[in-house]
């Protein structure tokens, strides 16, 4: 895979590209039980940008957890695996039964967003992004109607390749979203 760019480095982060448009991002903090200290953050926030100001990038990696349920928050801060009934109740989309099963899972995942417009990818992201911010619903909302992100999503090349391709019954043939940058998570 050839990047304009050279992805940030650290002794600490390995990244992978199964697809041009995957980026899979495995920490490597063995001794530490892969902790997240704070430069460990800012190195991760700069592979996420890095990843997704490349031109030949739609999607990068799977975002961080924004918020935690209060119940989840004991076994999070004590390291404890978390309970399978919290597991399927929270904030966890899926659960795989071995740590060999975890990349086949993201990599599932990551190939699916593939398949929707990118543009709507991004706006969902900006979303994310003010609900991290602390908006409320109708904050993000009414924020997301009026943004840049909305306004590509309807006035771009991907909304007429959806309908487009609809109409004509095909599979449609996304292209990566012009100018919208700015949602990064």
């Amino acid at each position: 895979m050839s990047f304009k760019t050279h992805p940030p480095t650290s002794e600490h982060i390995v990244l992978a590209h199964p697809d041009p448009r995957i980026l899979v991002v495995r920490i490597a903090r063995e001794k530490q039980l892969n902790a997240l200290s704070p430069k460990l953050q800012q190195e991760l926030s700069a592979v996420f940008d890095w990843f997704e100001d490349e031109v030949t990038a739609r999607l990068g990696g799977i975002p961080a957890l924004y918020r935690s349920s209060p119940t989840l928050i004991p076994y999070l801060l004590a390291g404890l695996p978390i309970p399978q009934p919290l597991l399927s109740t929270h904030i966890f989309s899926s659960t795989v039964p071995t740590a060999a099963d975890v990349l086949p899972e993201a990599l599932k995942w990551a190939h699916a967003l593939l398949q929707v417009s990118p543009d709507a990818v991004q706006v969902t992201k900006e979303q994310l992004q003010l609900s991290k911010a602390g908006l409320g619903d109708r904050e993000v909302v009414t924020q997301s109607a009026t943004g840049a992100a909305q306004q590509a999503l309807y006035d771009g090349d991907n909304f007429k390749e959806g309908l487009k391709a609809f109409q004509e019954k095909r599979e449609p043939k996304w292209v990566d979203p012009k100018g919208v940058r700015d949602s990064k998570l």
